[in-house]
């Protein structure tokens, strides 16, 4: 099995009214392929 990092994203406004993704969480999981981590995640 592989150890896949799934991180989770939020999207925002900066001060200015620029929207971008702001980090929220990272996690580790064990799957056997991407699909499957992601729905683990």
């Amino acid at each position: 099995m592989t150890s896949y990092k799934v991180t989770f994203f939020k999207h925002v406004l900066s001060s200015d009214g620029n929207r971008f993704k702001a980090p929220q969480a990272t996690i580790s999981v064990r799957a056997e392929t991407v699909k499957e981590a992601e729905r683990r995640a």
